[in-house]
């Protein structure tokens, strides 16, 4: 009784849905997951980010949002890894040295560089600021390795990910050795231990409450 209805979801095992994964983090960065982990936060000691992935990984094409629901320091991640990204099993700083897109294949944007890593090797520079409030959303297709970010419903470089036209980076490092594609999952990580994101994943069109919902 008395539950807030953003706080029920339509979570089944036949209908399942992602959220941040409590077990699969920096170990320097543990205790930091709310709201049934749809919540994460930032470092709990000197080390960077909480980088953190999702529960489940996709081959097929991908979309999430995260609202910010506290930003002091301008410096958050946001992006896909590949399934091999295991940030609980990497060293300190993790999501500053072994971010995916730079040591890993994948992609994300740092606000904290203004920049977007991919293919562990290639940059982009983006340069935008990010405030308590704001909603980014990210769009991966697999199959071409097309990558998009939009921050507050535009979408950088004028993209489109329902036509597929205008990504803001091509990944080309797709497959493992063995030519096995990868199968991807959200990430994303905060630098202030008073930062806080949410997750959508289609399950929480109104992040917790703090916005209308603008559709699952």
């Amino acid at each position: 009784t008395n539950i807030s209805s953003h706080d029920q979801t339509t979570d089944t095992p036949t209908n399942n849905w992602c959220t941040f994964n409590s077990l699969e983090e920096n170990v320097h960065h543990l205790g930091h997951f709310a709201e049934g982990n749809l919540e994460g936060g930032g470092k709990t000691s000197s080390y960077h980010h909480m980088g953190s992935v999702g529960t489940i990984h996709m081959t097929d094409k991908i979309y999430y949002e995260v609202y910010i629901s506290n930003q002091p320091d301008n410096d958050f991640i946001i992006g896909i890894a590949p399934d091999n990204y295991n940030p609980s099993s990497s060293p300190s700083g993790d999501a500053v040295v072994n971010k995916p897109g730079k040591n890993y294949n994948g992609a994300c944007f740092s606000a904290a560089y203004n920049t977007v890593y991919y293919d562990r090797s290639s940059t982009l520079s983006l340069t935008d600021s990010v405030s308590t409030g704001d909603i980014w959303g990210i769009a991966f297709d697999p199959a071409t390795g097309k990558f998009w970010v939009h921050k507050n419903g535009t979408w950088f470089s004028s993209g489109n990910p329902s036509t597929g036209a205008n990504p803001l980076v091509t990944c080309s490092n797709l497959t493992r050795d063995g030519g096995v594609p990868y199968s991807w999952t959200p990430c994303a990580g905060g630098y202030s231990a008073a930062q806080r994101m949410i997750l959508n994943c289609g399950q929480n069109g109104t992040f917790n409450g703090n916005v209308g919902a603008g559709g699952y």
